[in-house]
C-alpha cells in the first residue's frame, strides 16, 4: 500500500515537472516572439519615418549659377522716400560644407552689373553699375526625396563696386559721368565703394545637377547719400 502511494506520488511531481517544463518553454518562446516582432516593427518604423536626410550621407555641394536681379536703388530722408529700378545680372558660385546634421556654411563670390536706361523728352540717359559680392549664409539642407532638395538660407553679404558711371545724350551731345569722381561730381558727396547687408531666400537642387531658387537681398550701408541697393534674385545654377 505505501509502495502504490510512493509511485503515485512520484508520478504526480513527474507530470506537474513536465507540465511546468512545457510552460516555462512556452513563455520563452513568447518572450522570443515578442521580442521579434517588436524588432520589425522598429524596423518598419524607421523605414517610414527615416528621411532621406538620413539615409545618405551628408557631404558638400555647390553650384555655377546665373541670377538675374531686379533691384531698387532707394532713397529715403526726412519722410520722403524714392525709388530708382535696376535691371540686374549677376555669376557666381557657391560653395557649401556640412556643419551638424542638415545645417551647412555657404560661402561664394558673385559679380554683378546693373543697369537702366530710359529716354524722356529727347534725352536719354543710361546708368551702369558693376560690383562684386561676397555672400556667407546659414543654410538648412532639406532633402525631400532622392534626387530633390530644398535649401532655405539667410545670410550676409560685402559688395564692392568696382565702377558706377552715367550718361546723357541729347542729339549728337553727350555727357559722361563716373559717380566715384569729385570732379565729375562737382565737390558733391559721390558713391561708396564698398556696402554690406543681409540676404534671405531658397534654392532647389534637382537630381544633383540643376539648382533653381529665388531670394531677396538689401543693403545695411548706403551706396550713396540716404540711398541703399535693395532687389531680389532669380537663380539658374548647374550644380557640382
Amino acid at each position: 500500500m505505501k509502495m502504490k502511494r510512493f509511485f503515485s506520488v512520484a508520478l504526480f511531481v513527474a507530470t506537474c515537472s513536465a507540465a511546468m517544463a512545457q510552460g516555462s518553454v512556452t513563455v520563452d518562446q513568447l518572450n522570443r516572439a515578442s521580442q521579434q516582432r517588436q524588432n520589425a516593427q522598429q524596423r518598419q518604423r524607421e523605414q517610414v519615418y527615416m528621411t532621406p536626410a538620413q539615409e545618405i550621407d551628408r557631404e558638400y555641394f555647390g553650384s555655377f549659377y546665373v541670377d538675374y536681379m531686379p533691384a531698387q536703388l532707394h532713397y529715403s530722408y526726412s519722410g520722403y522716400s524714392d525709388n530708382t529700378s535696376l535691371n540686374g545680372i549677376g555669376v557666381g558660385f557657391n560653395y557649401a560644407v556640412p556643419i551638424s546634421g542638415p545645417l551647412f556654411f555657404d560661402a561664394g563670390l558673385k559679380g554683378q552689373f546693373f543697369w537702366k536706361k530710359e529716354k524722356k523728352d529727347g534725352i536719354e540717359a543710361t546708368t551702369n553699375l558693376f560690383s562684386a559680392t561676397i555672400p556667407v549664409d546659414l543654410v538648412y539642407d532639406w532633402i525631400v526625396s532622392e534626387g530633390f532638395a530644398i535649401d532655405p538660407y539667410v545670410g550676409l553679404y560685402g559688395r564692392y563696386n568696382f565702377s558706377a558711371t552715367g550718361k546723357l545724350e541729347e542729339g549728337n551731345l553727350s555727357y559722361k559721368v563716373n559717380y566715384f569722381d569729385k570732379d565729375d561730381m562737382d565737390g558733391e558727396v559721390t558713391m561708396k565703394r564698398f556696402q554690406f547687408g543681409w540676404q534671405a531666400g531658397i534654392n532647389c537642387r534637382i537630381s544633383e545637377v540643376l539648382t533653381v531658387g529665388a531670394g531677396y537681398f538689401m543693403d545695411f550701408s548706403e551706396i550713396d547719400e540716404h540711398t541703399k541697393l535693395r532687389g531680389f534674385n532669380i537663380r539658374l545654377g548647374a550644380n557640382f
